[in-house]
């Protein structure tokens, strides 16, 4: 090679551009031995002295932006006096991450943060819907994603309008970061929209990710490394390099890695060297010394003959949640760090972790009232032992509080509602039917009895009534009965889970919450776009 040149990365937010658009601009003067770049995101090319192309890179850099610099100041300012302590926020998330394979594949990364780092980790920590996206709306927006607005089409959901927790952050003086790898399956992007017409911080990579995406002769080690560097690794140098910009200013990030584990649990060993050296450097650097750290999981892993285990089951529902708070502030708040070793032990969902959020954006304390139960709710406060899915608005299919009854898959009942789940989902195939086969009933692989927690424990208060001669009127458990069946349909040997609800007053069998598809689906669904229908079409043309 005898000289370089770079050329940036451009990309607009004005909503007219798809967000995969982005476009080369400004190619520089030759270089040779270094070059100052004041550009967020550039390619690098180097040639022969016959101009041959040798050698193509990506880089990212962080600098000072004055326009997000002034708002800051000018936020920051207004919002001076009204909260005790001000703690930076670095989330960083992992995809298909059980507790469970964190513990057998991260091992390094987990006893790290956990013995050395003092960091919480939250037993309970239950996810709330299926899939990454349903998951992360409730931790990043306080709502289920059922209830923020959209088009009919999943694909068209316009994200921009959404008002995600780094929006409040932003609007209090913060400055913002968002990242993530695999631009094509990344959460806000898969089937959807994207962000067009601002970006979700003030520093996001996507342009970056998606121009490397795009460069095929770059990638190498199973689309996992750029040249010699992981693709895990860009994505948390550039962290990094945020967090180390803005340390002793107010700052958010939010950071989530898919590729390297999404489908392979090798990908989790892999990864943990990664990890583990990210955060010693971090932590060693004192560059989280103001700052709480959110590293966690979506959910386990979804496909696959372990998660057609009862162990796989609970994983699939049971994600990994560390947080770390800066030892001075747990040293100042005792009750705090009481509350929240308590909580680690207590039932939680991604709807905790956006009061969470929210409680230290504005922190002033904690409240001294009783602590009233509901859907979300601050781990800086104790979480009530008796806290059942039903508070945490977790539905019965999710939750792994419920006693679990094996049922005989002979038995008259669960066939018929092996059919129900069949039927159940072509009707919400019924208008992909020209494209997609209609479903039967192959087999039923499991059938389970579900007894949830709240019945239990409202049998065990009745009863101590009854020994304590406090004869109440106690409210009546509904009169319905769970049932969760595996089946396989044919043709394509889908493995869908389904929790049923019979109610036996008015004798009906629903679905609650979602299907589960539990082995992959792959190419199966490749004639139609609807983000939901996929895990349940067969096409009818296989390619």
């Amino acid at each position: 090679m005898k000289y370089c040149k770079y050329e940036v990365i451009w990309r607009p937010y004005n909503g007219m551009y798809h967000h995969n658009y982005f476009k080369f601009i400004n190619k520089s003067n030759e270089f040779v031995d270094h070059v100052d770049i004041l550009n967020e995101f550039v390619r690098v090319k180097c040639y022969t002295g016959a101009g041959l192309d040798l050698y193509t890179n990506f880089f990212s850099f962080v600098h000072l932006k004055k326009d997000v610099e002034d708002r800051c100041e000018q936020n920051a300012i207004k919002f001076a006096n009204t909260r005790k302590e001000q703690l930076n926020i670095l989330m960083l998330g992992v995809d298909s991450i059980a507790r469970n394979n964190m513990l057998r594949y991260m091992k390094k990364t987990w006893s790290y943060l956990v013995n050395e780092i003092n960091a919480i980790d939250l037993l309970g920590y239950n996810k709330v819907a299926d899939n990454t996206f349903p998951n992360i709306v409730p931790m990043t927006a306080g709502k289920s994603a059922d209830q923020l607005p959209r088009n009919k089409s999943v694909w068209k959901m316009q994200i921009d309008d959404y008002n995600f927790i780094w929006n409040n952050y932003s609007a209090k003086g913060y400055r913002t970061f968002y990242a993530e790898d695999h631009p094509y399956i990344a959460m806000f992007d898969f089937n959807k929209s994207g962000f067009k017409k601002r970006p979700p911080g003030d520093y996001f990579n996507r342009p970056l990710s998606v121009a490397m995406e795009k460069n095929k002769n770059i990638w190498n080690s199973y689309h996992n490394c750029v040249h010699g560097r992981a693709e895990t690794d860009i994505v948390l140098d550039y962290l990094k390099d945020f967090t180390k910009m803005f340390q002793y200013k107010p700052h958010f990030s939010f950071t989530f890695i898919t590729r390297l584990s999404h489908d392979q649990l090798d990908g989790t060993y892999k990864a943990d060297k990664i990890y583990l050296k990210f955060f010693k450097d971090m932590f060693e650097s004192d560059n989280l010394k103001n700052t709480v750290v959110f590293f966690f999981s979506d959910h386990g892993m979804r496909f696959g003959k372990v998660r057609e285990t009862f162990v796989g089951k609970l994983e699939e529902r049971l994600p990994f949640m560390l947080i770390v708070f800066p030892p001075w502030f747990l040293k100042k708040y005792p009750d705090i760090n009481g509350n929240l070793r308590i909580n680690a032990r207590r039932l939680t969902t991604p709807f905790d972790i956006f009061a969470t959020l929210a409680h230290i954006l504005d922190f002033n304390g904690i409240d001294k009232k009783k602590v009233i139960k509901k859907r979300s709710m601050s781990l800086l406060n104790e979480i009530p032992e008796d806290r059942t899915c039903v508070d945490a608005d977790i539905l019965p299919h999710w939750c792994t509080c419920s006693k679990l009854k094996t049922l005989d898959i002979q038995n008259k009942t669960v066939i018929n509602v092996g059919h129900t789940i069949v039927s159940l989902i072509n009707q919400h195939l019924k208008d992909s039917l020209d494209d997609c086969e209609q479903l039967y009933l192959k087999s039923i692989k499991h059938a389970l009895l579900l007894i949830p927690f709240e019945k239990r424990l409202r049998i065990k208060k009745t009863r101590q009534h009854v020994i304590d001669r406090k004869v109440t009127n106690v409210h009546h458990v509904k009169s319905y009965i769970d049932y969760q069946i595996t089946v396989q349909t044919k043709p394509g040997d889908a493995v869908f889970e389904a929790t049923i609800r019979f109610d036996q007053k008015k004798k009906t069998y629903n679905l609650v919450g979602d299907f589960s598809r539990i082995n992959k689906y792959g190419n199966q669904s490749h004639c139609i776009e609807d983000n939901h229908l996929k895990k349940l079409c067969y096409c009818k043309i296989q390619p």
